[in-house]
C-alpha cells in the first residue's frame, strides 16, 4: 500500500507539477545528495511561486555548497550517487521541458554530477553558475548580492 497520493495539496502543491515534463521533482531528487536535490527542486519551481529570483538564487547557493563541501581537489564527488537509468531519462525530461538554457544547463551540471560523480569542465561549471546568476538579477525579488 502507498502513502503517497498524486493531487495537488500542501504536500504536493501545484507549483510542482506544472513543468512540461509532467513529472514530480521528488522522483528525481530522492536519488540526489541534500544539496543537488535542494538546487534540482528550485530549478524545477522558480517559474511557478512568484519567487523566480529567489529560488534561482537558492540553487545556485546549493551547488556552490555542494561544491564546497563534496567536491574534492580532483574535482571528484566524495558523495557517490547511484542513479537508475529510468531517473536518468526523467532528468532528460525535465531539462527538454526547461525553456530558458541558463536553467537547462544547471540542470545538465547536476545530471553529470550524479552520473559520472565528478564536474567534468569547471570551467564550464563557473560559467553555467555565472549565467544563472545574471538571469536571476532580472527578476524584481532577486536579492542575490550573496552570490556575487
Amino acid at each position: 500500500m502507498s502513502y503517497l497520493k498524486s493531487g495537488t495539496s500542501a504536500i504536493n502543491p501545484k507549483h510542482y507539477c506544472q513543468s512540461g515534463a509532467k513529472l514530480q521533482p521528488i522522483e528525481v531528487i530522492r536519488y540526489l545528495n541534500a544539496d543537488l536535490g535542494n538546487a534540482w527542486k528550485y530549478c524545477t519551481r522558480y517559474m511557478y511561486k512568484n519567487t523566480p529570483g529567489t529560488d534561482l538564487g537558492k540553487a545556485i547557493w546549493y551547488m556552490d555548497d555542494f561544491r564546497a563541501n563534496w567536491i574534492d581537489a580532483n574535482d571528484e564527488s566524495m558523495f557517490i550517487h547511484k542513479i537508475p537509468q529510468d531517473i536518468v531519462e526523467k532528468m532528460i525530461k525535465f531539462v527538454d521541458a526547461e525553456p530558458r538554457q541558463e536553467v537547462k544547463n544547471l540542470f545538465n551540471q547536476i545530471i553529470i554530477i550524479a552520473t559520472q560523480n565528478r564536474i567534468l569542465d569547471t570551467k564550464e561549471f563557473d560559467l553555467t553558475r555565472y549565467e544563472l546568476l545574471q538571469f536571476a538579477k532580472t527578476f524584481p525579488d532577486a536579492d542575490l548580492k550573496d552570490l556575487e
